[in-house]
């Protein structure tokens, strides 16, 4: 899986030595109703302390075009597909409907959270790209300080199907700890998320799980460190994964960041299948402009799904960070690769219209741990192979409004699909 350099090239000049906008319409306003035809739903919209919003996908495979939405203390789940200004709901009710157990419950644990934005303690749930098709249409469902855990296949009309099932851990990774976290990750360079990566923060473990093709018996691990990952030791207990797109060999590299101690790492895999990481570029002061010195700081992977290069689709490296309670987020959209050894890092500009980032999750008597979040999702798409309108939702936990923005291009409008 290769990029079309050429145009990458050209790209970073503009790049360096400007800077590319890319513009965010809202289409969720703070204090009006949605301009298009968004189906009610108080669990992403106005999403309280413990709920907890991921993106899913059961459209066309190019960017994941659901919110699934998910309260740890009530039990609540919706599910809303989104095609533009409007959505559908698929599925709300209390658990996770499936075609063969009943229902899932997502209370289980909620008795040991200790920190509802860190989300440490209860039901955790990522959706990932396990048959390899291009859909993150399956849900891995994990309980941290628990040990269970499911793997469950979307089965249409707002169901799902159990695959697997297990206690006491996955995969011989125990997930004894109750912040645990595991990430969708791309091992073998398929340009697909597939397979999982186990860590503890503060704890120092890193495991890579293979997927095994094999849904009752989903993976198999590969790599297994207790000092961390690629010299990132994992001993902080705010540190946070991200998997990215950065090489040219289409590898899945790693950021790992430390908010609150400013300590960023830009980790690259060395190659398909392999259990080596090294660091690319490390700095201890944040990521360029944004200083990563609140324990709250967040970033996000923003573009890592299916970009249009050179005639295949790839998965892209750029990310965006914001301080919630401090009202700002980066003003950049901080791209990276690398090509004949030299590792470039440039800068997209973010327009975001109305959002604060005014809630500090731990700030003084906050003790609901309301704060601010940024998914990142697909609410629409072309079948050209021009920009394809791209969403990002922010939102607050704690009756807060949430508001989406609607991708809308600009000056470096180049060919990529989502």
């Amino acid at each position: 899986m290769t990029r079309n350099f050429g145009c990458l090239l050209a790209l970073s000049a503009l790049i360096l030595t400007g800077g590319c906008k890319k513009s965010f319409n809202s289409t969720v306003d703070l204090s009006q109703t949605a301009k298009g035809g968004f189906a009610p739903d108080p669990l992403w919209q106005t999403p309280a302390s413990s709920t907890r919003l991921i993106r899913f996908d059961v459209g066309d495979g190019y960017g994941s075009d659901c919110i699934f939405a998910y309260d740890v203390a009530t039990g609540k789940v919706s599910l809303n597909e989104f095609n533009g200004t409007n959505s559908t709901q698929l599925y709300a009710n209390t658990g996770i409907p499936t075609t063969n157990v009943g229902y899932i419950s997502v209370t289980t644990g909620n008795n040991q959270i200790s920190d509802n934005f860190n989300e440490v303690g209860g039901v955790h749930i990522i959706s990932l790209d396990y048959s390899g098709t291009g859909h993150e249409n399956y849900l891995f469902v994990y309980i941290p300080g628990n040990g269970t855990w499911y793997l469950l296949s979307y089965a249409g009309s707002g169901k799902w199907t159990q695959q697997s099932t297990g206690t006491g851990g996955i995969a011989g990774y125990d997930l004894a700890a109750t912040y645990d976290k595991i990430i969708a990750y791309d091992f073998n360079n398929t340009g697909h998320k597939k397979d999982l990566v186990c860590y503890r923060p503060s704890g120092g473990n890193f495991w890579v799980l293979e997927n095994t093709g094999n849904a009752a018996n989903p993976f198999t691990a590969v790599v297994k460190s207790s000092g961390g990952v690629g010299g990132y030791d994992l001993k902080g207990y705010t540190d946070q994964l991200i998997a990215e797109e950065g090489t040219s060999d289409g590898s899945c590299d790693i950021i790992a960041y430390r908010p609150g101690y400013r300590y960023v790492f830009w980790l690259v895999h060395a190659s398909a299948g392999n259990s080596n990481w090294s660091a690319a570029y490390i700095s201890r002061s944040g990521w360029q402009n944004f200083p990563l010195s609140n324990p709250q700081d967040r970033g996000i992977a923003f573009q890592e799904e299916y970009a249009y290069y050179g005639g295949a689709y790839n998965m892209d490296g750029e990310g965006l960070w914001y301080s919630p309670g401090n009202g700002i987020y980066s003003s950049d959209w901080d791209y990276f690769y690398q090509t004949d050894g030299g590792f470039v890092v440039g800068n997209f500009q973010v327009e975001l219209l109305n959002w604060p980032f005014s809630h500090n999750p731990y700030s003084s008597g906050n003790t609901a741990n309301v704060g601010d979040h940024v998914l990142r999702f697909s609410a629409g798409y072309q079948t050209s192979n021009t920009t394809i309108p791209n969403a990002m939702l922010t939102y607050t936990n704690g009756a807060v409004q949430s508001q989406l923005y609607e991708g809308i291009g600009g000056e470096a409008s180049y060919p990529e699909v989502y």
